[in-house]
This record gives structure tokens, C-alpha cells and sequence, in this order.
């Protein structure tokens, strides 16, 4: 997953740019394995990741609403 290749002054963040929108626009079945992704990730690519989960539970909040 190129999130997690992100690194300390901007390494791999275009190709991380690019990765966090599509998990970001994907379903909330895919909840856990994003979750999943962030074990033996660095704090960089956790932060990515958790606001991808972020973005995701939001928009599946408000189709349930």
C-alpha cells in the first residue's frame, strides 16, 4: 500500500496523496482492512490512515442517516 511507504519530509506523498483518495472513497466494508493496515505502519502512515477510516465511516454515517 504506497500510504505506507509515506515518509519524514514529504517522501512518497504524491503517491500517497493519490492512494489515501481511493481508500478513502471506498465502502465501509473495507473498514478493517484499512484499520488492518495501519499495524506496523510509521505514525505518518497511521495518520493517513486513520483519516481515510475518518472519511469513510463519515460518509457511511450520513447514508444512513
Amino acid at each position: 500500500m504506497r500510504i505506507r511507504n509515506v515518509g519524514p519530509e514529504g517522501l512518497g506523498n504524491a503517491a500517497a496523496s493519490a492512494a489515501w483518495q481511493k481508500v478513502a472513497a471506498g465502502d465501509p466494508e473495507q473498514l478493517t482492512v484499512i484499520l488492518q493496515a495501519m499495524n506496523g505502519a510509521n505514525a505518518l502512515a497511521q495518520n493517513w490512515l486513520r483519516a481515510a477510516v475518518e472519511a469513510v465511516a463519515d460518509r457511511a454515517q450520513v447514508e444512513v442517516d
